[in-house]
């Protein structure tokens, strides 16, 4: 994400299924408490010799290793004093993404199985869908 050099930004991981928070050393989710803001932060790398890109990235936390596919919220922060203030620090970027266990997999993927097709997207009723062609050219 761009965000203006030099700051200090991090990010909390929130399963959607749940609205539960990653304690990332454990990757375990846990209902969210303003005391436990330490347990939960994903820190961003500033990219750039001395920081001084706009650029900054995150690896999603290894120790999230469900193998369920399951959509993610994140939420990016501004540390706006020494130290990660749960109730002083700004948000400043939120998304989604959908996780495997070891990598993001994109929203428009349809996974295909024998004959049935499985949606990845997350709705409550899935638009019908006609088969044009049952046959697979290899």
């Amino acid at each position: 994400m761009s965000y203006e050099e030099g700051k200090t930004l991090y990010a909390l991981v929130w399963r959607a299924s749940d609205d539960t928070v990653c304690t990332v050393a454990a990757g375990t989710f846990a209902a969210y408490s303003d005391a436990s803001i330490d347990a939960y932060d994903v820190a961003l790398t500033n990219h750039g010799a001395g920081n001084d890109s706009d650029y900054y990235t995150a690896d999603f936390p290894v120790t999230i290793t469900d193998t369920a596919q399951q959509a993610y919220r994140i939420q990016v922060f501004l540390q706006v004093g020494g130290s990660i203030d749960a109730d002083a620090d700004i948000c400043i970027a939120h998304g989604e993404i959908h996780w495997n266990g070891t990598g993001e997999v994109s929203i428009g993927t349809i996974n295909i199985t024998n004959t049935t097709v499985t949606n990845t997207y997350d709705e409550v009723s899935v638009p019908g869908s006609t088969v044009i062609d049952e046959t697979i050219r290899v």
